[in-house]
């Protein structure tokens, strides 16, 4: 094929385009990291597509059965529920789950139950490297603002405002309830305080199942899910509260709702894991205090000094996280949300990436997208910061060290929460 004189010099200006990008920014084992910014805005978020659902595990083959199940509207497939994880080297402070609310009525939600936990064995976060994505645009303070940026900000401050329209995540009742206040705005429906050994509406789970009382093992599978041991590290019987610790290198948990799974009320999982419900819906926001330390002596054979948040569709832990990859729907585009993920030993960057079908090449599953920007980890000090979806987009932005996750923010309080950082802020439309 011939190309006009007017396409060559489209393809080359381009061409200089991407050597600039790159020419700004620094790589480090194979990831480009451009601007520190305090805010990252996803657009556009939500499509229609398909992923795999696990329907059966067989022991005596080790073997799964899947069906495919089709997904669309705004979010997909992460306004299904979701599930938060965590990889040391990391000290949880504070973690606190928002639903939206559109009347005045109260409800009641499940309460966390209080024992104690614990868990051990050595995890592989999902392995992928991050390609710079040239739809980034960076808004310096003192600049003026490109518009796809401000316009980013600006309208996810209007979806969090225009919520009203939105469905509240509802939680089935049990023994032990919260009553909580609610309205126009966000609840607080789940709540950790790490100085004050506090919690409810949520448990924190992890992978010793067969361990200490909860879960189970085998030799197919391995370790299901199982009740986290306080320490973060071992597992146990019961419902256990995090203590006020650092997470080592390679060591994960989790937390889900504190709503048990019924019946097929979480659809299937794993037979004998513990399972508990993710948190639902398109308008959903988490934040989240946090320190992740330096771990340079870690003795770790994977994933020394490399800690992570992130977000699973939480089929994937309830069925087998790590493992065979045909008995969870991840490998078909189930979805995880990277929120603030070291991708190299003892980097100082967090980087953010969506892994769906949207974006991806035609015959991947979770390319989705990210940015080359970064946000500065936590060493010394604690870092407070939340993510809120709301209609089409996600937002992570960076709070003030004085922000407060109080038991019910207004529309105007989160749309603060968002403007907070609002000017330091890179954007992702796909």
């Amino acid at each position: 094929m011939l190309f006009s004189d007017s396409v060559l010099k489209s393809a080359a200006s381009l061409l200089l385009l991407a050597a600039s990008a790159h020419a700004q920014c620094s790589e480090i084992s194979g990831n480009y990291y451009c601007n520190k910014v305090d805010q990252v805005v996803y657009e556009n978020i939500g499509f229609s597509g398909s992923y795999n659902k696990v329907t059966n595990f067989d022991t005596n083959s080790c073997s799964c059965s899947s069906k495919p199940v089709a997904f669309s509207g705004s979010l997909s497939p992460l306004d299904e529920e979701v599930s938060l994880h965590f990889r040391g080297p990391l000290n949880l402070k504070q973690f606190a789950y928002y639903s939206y609310n559109n009347t005045k009525s109260k409800r009641d939600v499940p309460e966390a139950e209080t024992e104690k936990h614990t868990v051990a064995r050595r995890h592989v976060h999902h392995a992928h490297k991050r390609e710079i994505v040239y739809v980034t645009e960076y808004v310096q303070a003192d600049a003026a603002a490109p518009s796809t940026a401000a316009a980013a900000s600006t309208s996810t401050a209007a979806a969090a405002k225009k919520a009203a329209a939105a469905k509240a995540s509802s939680s089935a009742a049990s023994s032990s309830k919260q009553t909580t206040q609610t309205g126009t705005g966000w609840t607080r429906q789940s709540y950790y305080n790490a100085a004050s050994q506090s919690s409810n509406g949520l448990v924190f789970l992890n992978h010793q199942g067969g361990t200490a009382g909860s879960g189970v093992w085998d030799t197919c599978f391995g370790n299901s899910l199982s009740y986290c041991g306080s320490d973060g590290i071992s597992g146990a019987g019961s419902p256990q509260i995090l203590a006020d610790t650092v997470i080592p290198s390679n060591k994960e948990f989790s937390i889900f709702t504190s709503e048990k799974c019924q019946g097929d009320s979480c659809g299937y999982y794993r037979p004998g894991s513990t399972a508990y419900h993710g948190f639902d819906g398109n308008y959903k926001a988490f934040a989240f205090e946090f320190s992740m330390p330096s771990d340079a002596g870690s003795d770790a054979v994977i994933n020394g000094d490399m800690p992570a948040i992130w977000m699973l569709n939480a089929q994937i832990p309830r069925t087998l996280q790590y493992g065979n990859g045909a008995c969870s729907c991840w490998s078909t585009g189930c979805g995880e949300f990277d929120i603030f993920e070291v991708l190299n030993s003892g980097n100082k960057f967090l980087t953010s990436h969506l892994h769906t079908g949207q974006g991806a090449a035609s015959l991947a599953n979770n390319g989705g997208g990210g940015t080359a920007d970064y946000i500065a980890r936590p060493v010394s000090g604690t870092l407070k910061a939340a993510v809120i979806f709301a209609d089409a987009s996600i937002t992570l932005t960076v709070l003030d060290d004085d922000t407060t996750f109080d038991s019910f923010l207004s529309d105007d309080a989160m749309a603060k929460w968002i403007a907070q950082s609002s000017s330091s802020s890179s954007s992702v439309s796909l």
